[in-house]
């Protein structure tokens, strides 16, 4: 029975087996081969925005040769930062690698003054330009000489609100190049001080040595006073339009004319010794002829200092003074007491005497002799 059922198992298994091994054969439908997928694009790569370069500034404007030059830009960079830059010259190739940088080696002639600045991806702006020239340096400016002339103060006190001196006073200053001693009038007292000059530096060197006068009004002392300060404090100077302008401490100047020298006095000819006789008198815009048939004279006595002649009708003297042109009556006028007719001869005749009076100056010109009076009176007189 054991064998029966070993017999039958090993049958089984062997059908099985062969069954196994037969070809397969599917009664469905093949599954299509997929497409494959398309390659992913590849990102773009960000483009880089170069920088921009500006130059702000150079100065001076313009440069003598060796001065100092001071230079500034700067630059910018939307998607970055400015790492770098780079200034050139025309003329003297790289300059500064700075945004702000000063030299004073730059060559004489007309640059081209170039920046460029560098962003955090390493590109350069375009160039950013300007020019620049540079000069030949000058000769030092001749200063006209100061010393031993004589100068008239003008105006002083704060520089651009200068005082005009006081009416009929007179500060004078002349640096004597002998003695190194300016002197002068300080508008009432003389005075002097040492002085050294250096190019256009002026140094006074105190104490001023002055006179001790007392001079009214007192406006006139403290002018004076003011003056002297102001000349204690003298730094440079300078020449300008014929004025010499001292430079003081604390923004203070002076201002001084070349004194003129006055023309000494044309010598008048002489109207002494000489009998004159009078021809029109009056008002200088209205003179008045004598009445017909009347004389009147004037002689000018050197010996006796006395002017003597007829009125027309009394006989006069009266003592005068002259000094260059200057004519100075001495009242009173004596005369002879005599009346004579007509009335009017009488009244030219005090007219004559009050015109004589009031004498003030007088001039010849043509054998003419005029003599001016006060309130515009005038008396001209032909030699007799």
């Amino acid at each position: 029975m054991k064998n029966l059922i070993m017999i039958i198992a090993v049958a089984a298994i062997t059908s099985l087996m062969a069954t196994s091994c037969l070809p397969f054969t599917s009664t469905l439908e093949p599954a299509p081969t997929p497409a494959p997928s398309p390659a992913p694009s590849p990102s773009p790569v960000p483009v880089n925005i170069p920088p921009v370069a500006y130059i702000d500034s150079i100065i001076p404007s313009q440069a003598v040769e060796d001065q100092l030059v001071s230079f500034q830009g700067h630059g910018t960079d939307k998607d970055g930062t400015v790492v770098a830059y780079r200034w050139s010259s025309s003329l003297d190739g790289d300059l500064g690698t700075t945004a702000t940088f000063e030299t004073s080696s730059l060559s004489v002639g007309d640059h081209s003054i170039g920046l460029i600045v560098q962003d955090n991806n390493g590109d350069w702006s375009e160039m950013s330009t300007t020019t620049f020239k540079v000069v030949e340096e000058a000769p030092p400016e001749e200063i006209p000489p100061i010393e031993d002339i004589p100068w008239e103060l003008q105006a002083y006190g704060d520089a651009g609100d200068l005082k005009a001196l006081l009416a009929g006073t007179t500060v004078t200053a002349e640096f004597k190049s002998d003695t190194g001693k300016v002197a002068g009038s300080g508008g009432c007292n003389s005075y002097s001080v040492n002085y050294e000059i250096d190019g256009n530096q002026l140094t006074i060197i105190p104490p001023i040595t002055s006179t001790m006068m007392l001079c009214f009004p007192a406006a006139r002392m403290t002018q004076e006073h003011d003056f002297f300060e102001l000349l204690n404090t003298a730094e440079t100077f300078r020449v300008h339009a014929d004025k010499l302008i001292v430079s003081c401490a604390d923004d203070k100047e002076m201002v001084f004319v070349e004194q003129v020298e006055e023309a000494p006095p044309e010598e008048m000819p002489p109207i002494e010794d000489i009998t004159w006789e009078l021809q029109e008198y009056g008002d200088a815009e209205a003179l008045s002829s004598l009445l017909a048939g009347t004389t009147v004279t004037a002689e000018f006595k050197s010996d006796t200092g006395k002017v003597v002649g007829s009125g027309g009708c009394n006989s006069y003297s009266v003592n005068y003074e002259i000094d260059g042109n200057q004519l100075t009556i001495i009242p009173p006028v004596t005369s002879t007491m005599m009346l004579c007719f007509p009335a009017a001869r009488m009244t030219q005749e005090h007219d004559f005497f009050a015109l004589l009076s009031a004498a003030e100056t007088y001039n010849i010109q043509d054998d003419e002799l005029s003599i001016y009076c006060s309130g515009d009176g005038l008396l001209i007189f032909t030699p007799q």
